[in-house]
């Protein structure tokens, strides 16, 4: 995986762009943080993976517009990280983007 340090952190080419279509995610361990990445109709979410009740793996929820259902039953909202009926709990996000080929995600420096 190439990384780039920038102002915000280190960047991060996470997927291909043309292999990760919407509706996918993938969970990655990266820059000593356990990354996972959604393609939601084209637009990009990266948050911790981990659930914060079960530590299941995020990535492997169930993908529902913006957000997702852990296999607990904890839903997160991409957009926010927020767990929904929780007010002010939620896991850590990341900003993604498209840079040329890859889809990367920026991982702020510790």
């Amino acid at each position: 995986m190439a990384q780039a340090n920038d102002q915000r952190g280190r960047r991060v080419a996470f997927v291909k762009h043309g292999q990760f279509p919407p509706g996918s995610a993938i969970a990655r361990a990266t820059a000593g943080r356990d990354v996972a990445l959604f393609n939601v109709g084209g637009q990009y979410h990266a948050v911790d993976d981990l659930c914060l009740r079960c530590c299941a793996s995020l990535a492997a929820g169930t993908l529902d517009g913006t957000s997702v259902r852990c296999r607990c039953g904890w839903t997160y909202d991409l957009a926010t990280g927020e767990v929904r009926g929780i007010p002010r709990l939620g896991t850590e996000r990341y900003a993604a983007a498209v840079d040329g080929a890859d889809v990367c995600v920026t991982i702020p420096e510790a």
